[in-house]
């Protein structure tokens, strides 16, 4: 697609869409950082970019077309999201696959298969995409940027939830990719704005505060240690594990559900290979679905509940998190491993 020289590759003019206010944003070739305390509204500025949806008022422009109703602009992105945005019955070859499939032959780059490669993840490739863990997920949709060769890659927090070696090569990645076009990474490691020394989006309150050089942003960012920390654990209901996102120290956490264990315990092996996704809902809710559906409520109150854990742990407070955990569960495998320094915006 043709553009004029001197032109911006993505404009947008007065946005408005869910916590964004009036957001005016003009990015030319080159790479850049979106940084900003959690809910300011990166996610959603990357998600407009990318044409997953739409603004309420105000205008995007991507190479000068609207990526969210013009095909030909939305081929020549690249989102990789903070998770897939997959159901829970579709395999990584699947799901890889139909983005492969529908890019134009002409940007085509790398098969499924030797992104994943690229990624240290060939060994996901006929995994059931709900299978997999949380760092398992990000290196999915990481496969996502090396599909094509896009001229616009848009990037959720791709360092989030992976363990030192696979951190390290999502670095490299990236630092390897950033010469192409326009790139656009939404991150809190301050070890990958090191490597990629962007310039820098500062997002607070809905709105673009600053747009700042490298070396002047890194004057303005405070950086805090952060310890990856994964573990097996088993505990009475689903209670405590709702609780680890909100326990001190906790930068963010996720939780997987062994399912074919608890129906086990629920007397419910019939449901074995069909059932494929848990959902924890309040007991209200579960009831008002359930009269809704004609289906029956099995509660997982009083059953024990194996799980597998992630959680992002501020350094300063890894030994009480630990304890935390020791406290709640029964902890059957623990691996905790150092996860870099984050920005604090």
């Amino acid at each position: 697609m043709a553009y004029g020289d001197g032109e911006p590759v993505a404009v947008m003019r007065d946005v408005y869409k869910y916590v964004l206010k009036g957001v005016s944003l003009r990015l030319d070739e080159g790479v850049y950082a979106l940084v900003g305390p959690n809910g300011s509204g990166k996610t959603t500025l990357l998600r407009l970019l990318a044409g997953s949806i739409a603004p309420e008022r105000g205008e995007v422009r991507v190479y000068g077309g609207d990526p969210f109703r013009d095909h030909k602009v939305r081929a020549l992105i690249a989102y990789s999201a903070s998770k897939p945005l997959a159901d829970g019955l579709e395999t990584v070859s699947d799901y890889l696959g139909l983005y492969y499939r529908v890019a134009p032959e002409s940007i085509r780059w790398m098969e499924p298969r030797s992104a994943l490669r690229e990624l240290g993840a060939e060994d996901l490739y006929n995994r059931k995409v709900y299978s997999l863990s949380e760092g398992q997920r990000r290196r999915v949709e990481l496969a996502k940027l090396l599909l094509t060769r896009a001229r616009v890659r848009l990037v959720d927090e791709p360092t989030t939830f992976l363990d030192d070696e696979a951190r390290a090569r999502v670095i490299e990645l990236l630092r390897r990719l950033r010469g192409e076009g326009l790139m656009v990474v939404a991150t809190h490691d301050h070890d990958l704005l090191e490597r990629l020394r962007p310039d820098v989006i500062v997002v607070e309150g809905g709105r673009v505060s600053r747009v700042v050089g490298y070396e002047e942003a890194s004057g303005l960012l405070g950086a805090r240690g952060v310890y990856l920390v994964r573990a097996r654990v088993r505990s009475t209901g689903v209670r405590p594990l709702e609780e680890v996102a909100k326990a001190r120290w906790v930068k963010r956490a996720s939780y997987t559900i062994e399912v074919d264990r608890l129906l086990d315990k629920l007397g419910l092996d019939s449901l074995k290979g069909k059932a494929t996704f848990v959902a924890v809902i309040s007991p209200e809710e579960a009831r008002r679905l359930a009269e809704a559906g004609g289906m029956p409520v099995y509660t997982v109150s009083g059953v024990e509940v194996e799980a597998s854990l992630e959680a992002e742990v501020y350094a300063e407070g890894l030994s009480e998190f630990l304890g935390f955990l020791a406290e709640r569960f029964v902890v059957e495998e623990l691996r905790v491993s150092r996860a870099g320094r984050v920005v604090e915006a």
